[in-house]
């Protein structure tokens, strides 16, 4: 017998409307609700949450998914629980609709819950993935490893080090993992910790197996499913391979009322930082 979801209300940070703000008195669309990716946190969708909410005087929602920032730590990543979770919170903060922009990880959780709950979502915005199976690289199997290295590693150089210090050294270490990347190293960066002379990694390494990762490429879906009518924004790195012709065509079987929009020169690890200005434009035009 197949063994039911167990769900979780992730942690959440909420950028309230105001019903003083000086364009509006009343709040002027759905809240709006920003997922991200794997390895990433809450955080990462702070700036243009903050953005979206004073543009358009809307509550606007950062989510951190299972086993990431300060949610709970369990074992599975599969999207069916990852869109069980987004229930769970909808309907803690007695949302009944709202619009999605999820990015990666985010994305496929995204349109999982806009197939499952189409009456729920008012529009949606995938950044840099699709609906199809793929797998996710191995250099997020690399980024892992390295997060596991910096803890051994800080075992042996903490001691006798300031804070302030070692946060540099730190620093200095995972460049050295990722190879000189330094956006990389600055998004491992946000999920390390240093908590009574120990590092801490906001996530659960020992559960960042093989079949973990595995499921972060997957797409699969319960038959017979129909297509959602919710209106689609899709954003692709135009150096990213996350959405190819084959995730463009099951997009448009699946979200009928999708767009496309291309950001040349962008890579599926610096489209929100890079290209922040040019995200933000395409998401405001879609969303408005």
């Amino acid at each position: 017998m197949k063994q039911p979801i167990k769900s979780i209300l992730p942690s959440f940070k909420k950028y309230a409307a105001s019903a003083t703000s000086v364009s509006s008195t009343k709040t002027t669309g759905t809240p709006i609700v920003f997922l991200h990716g794997f390895l990433g946190s809450k955080k990462n969708f702070s700036k243009l949450a903050r953005h979206f909410n004073r543009l358009m005087n809307r509550d606007a929602y950062t989510i951190d998914a299972r086993n990431h920032g300060e949610s709970a730590h369990i074992q599975s990543f599969a999207y069916p629980a990852q869109m069980q979770d987004l229930v769970q919170f909808m309907n803690s903060e007695k949302i009944d609709k709202a619009t999605l922009v999820g990015y990666s990880m985010g994305a496929k959780t995204a349109m999982k819950y806009a197939l499952k709950h189409p009456e729920r979502v008012d529009k949606m915005v995938c950044i840099d993935n699709a609906p199809v199976t793929k797998p996710i690289g191995p250099e997020f199997e690399g980024y892992v490893q390295a997060l596991k290295n910096v803890v051994i590693w800080s075992k042996d150089h903490i001691k006798e080090r300031n804070h302030r210090e070692f946060k540099k050294l730190l620093m200095k270490r995972l460049l050295e993992e990722v190879n000189g990347d330094a956006q990389i190293a600055v998004y491992l960066a946000d999920v390390v910790d240093v908590k009574n002379g120990k590092v801490v990694v906001k996530m659960p390494l020992e559960y960042m197996d093989d079949m973990a990762l595995r499921q972060l490429g997957e797409w699969s879906l319960e038959t017979p499913i129909k297509p959602s009518q919710v209106e689609t924004l899709t954003i692709k790195a135009g150096q990213s391979p996350f959405v190819d012709n084959d995730g463009i065509a099951e997009m448009k079987k699946l979200f009928p009322r999708s767009q496309f929009e291309v950001i040349e020169g962008a890579t599926h690890a610096n489209i929100l930082v890079d290209y922040n200005t040019e995200v933000t434009h395409l998401i405001e035009n879609h969303i408005k």
